[in-house]
């Protein structure tokens, strides 16, 4: 748990030796913390997204765990992220609310966890989630699945590599000082690229 300066700490204590390279207003925003009740908002436009057959499969098999992937290649326009710190203080709730080709939006949630063999893992679903490992990669921040594994009570059972998806990217990098790119790859091992999204975010405000 701790106080709102150890949270503050979470990134850097991750990234160590590498937090010092990333842009100011990169660090500004991972630094950022706010208490439980209070929210950060993001928003802006989804600009591409481009599903493999493949990917377009994985997407739909992906809802019966809360639907965390773009469903179609028309998945463009506006978009809203909103963060805030967990009930429990362990992590931050992450809420997306993305353009749909249907009449409603894509809305999706996971928990990021500070902690795990990596120190970040993402929760998808009270039973699955995945290790992220965090790092600078030409000064944009990236985040990186390495295990998926699932929950069984207090134990995590890790899934073996044939039965995820591949390789989950995320990556956040710097246009302006207000202004961020935020990239998601999803790469199979042996089939390539399944699914790419790509956009532009701003903070919008802090309540």
């Amino acid at each position: 748990m701790g106080g709102r300066f150890t949270r503050a700490l979470r990134y850097p204590r991750l990234l160590q030796h590498q937090w010092q390279h990333l842009p100011h207003a990169l660090k500004r925003r991972f630094i950022k913390t706010t208490s439980p009740g209070q929210i950060v908002i993001f928003k802006g436009r989804i600009h591409k997204t481009r599903l493999s057959k493949l990917g377009w499969a994985v997407a739909k098999l992906a809802k019966i765990v809360g639907g965390p992937l773009p469903e179609s290649n028309k998945n463009q326009g506006h978009a809203t992220v909103i963060v805030q710190e967990s009930p429990d203080q362990t992590g931050q709730i992450w809420t997306r609310i993305f353009p749909s080709h249907k009449e409603m939006p894509h809305i999706s949630q996971s928990k990021k966890e500070f902690q795990g063999p990596t120190g970040l893992q993402e929760i998808i679903t009270p039973h699955l989630g995945m290790t992220l490992k965090v790092k600078l990669v030409q000064k944009s921040l990236q985040f990186q699945s390495e295990v998926y594994f699932l929950k069984i009570k207090n134990h995590h059972v890790a899934l073996p590599w044939f039965l995820t998806p591949g390789t989950l990217i995320v990556t956040h990098r710097e246009t302006s000082p207000k202004r961020f790119r935020y990239t998601l790859r999803l790469v199979h091992p042996l089939l390539g690229e399944l699914i790419y999204q790509t956009g532009l975010f701003e903070e919008v405000l802090q309540w």
